[in-house]
């Protein structure tokens, strides 16, 4: 992705303060950052992409030390005014080249984005060490919102993208097994796929829900199977040579 469309995603979605359904994104986020600090406690840790910042600021309170990439200037900007005590590097990670390897990569709803995920992947293998995790969270095709939309022929394939995909800058919405392929091509191995968020609805059908019942959407994916949440996270490591 070109660095201009990543100012104008940060403009029209990230710091628009006129879309109403950032609640429900927010919300599923910080529900998210919680099962994932479990991972990031003093670790080392890369996190890809500044977003919204929330994932930074639960990051921020289970480890001193936080790289960040980001390669919109405005969101890195915002970041450094956020978090004082956070490196940020402002550049595209295909051109970021650190010295030193992570303990911890995080990269959340960054693969969606991006021209060639397993280029991308390779890359992130090269941050870690033989005993490094990534986390990677994408959004999945086979979701009950999406099933329930081609059956409805509101959108013509389970891997359509909506208006909102472009509008956060999305080029593809992953299946399990799609993910698969691309980690075995990028010479990661699976530790564990964990789904998060049970939805049947389009956001702008549930503007008014309730944070109990958004709450309770995102608990029942506890005992619901990964392909038909709305994300799923993998936890990966290097293949061992």
């Amino acid at each position: 992705m070109k660095k201009d469309n990543l100012e104008k995603i940060a403009k029209e979605y990230h710091l628009n303060p006129k879309l109403n359904d950032m609640h429900i994104e927010n919300f599923n986020q910080n529900y998210y950052a919680n099962w994932l600090l479990k991972y990031t406690y003093k670790k080392k840790i890369l996190e890809m992409g500044f977003g919204d910042g929330i994932l930074t600021g639960h990051l921020s309170k289970s480890s001193s030390k936080i790289d960040l990439i980001e390669g919109s200037s405005l969101l890195a900007n915002k970041a450094k005014k956020k978090f004082k005590k956070i490196r940020v590097i402002n550049k595209m990670f295909e051109e970021f080249f650190p010295k030193k390897k992570y303990d911890v990569i995080l990269a959340s709803h960054i693969l969606e984005h991006v021209d060639n995920p397993v280029k991308i992947l390779k890359k992130i293998s090269t941050w870690m060490h033989k005993n490094s995790i990534c986390i990677i969270h994408v959004p999945i095709r086979s979701s009950y919102h999406r099933q329930l939309a081609v059956i409805m022929k509101l959108q013509k394939k389970l891997d359509s993208l909506s208006k909102r995909d472009y509008i956060v800058g999305h080029k593809r919405v992953y299946s399990i097994n799609k993910m698969k392929l691309d980690l075995k091509k990028s010479g990661m191995r699976i530790k564990e796929i964990k789904g998060f968020f049970v939805k049947f609805l389009p956001n702008s059908m549930m503007i008014n829900f309730s944070n109990k019942l958004l709450f309770a959407l995102n608990k029942i994916a506890e005992i619901t199977d990964p392909s038909l949440c709305a994300n799923v996270s993998f936890i990966v490591m290097k293949k061992k040579i």
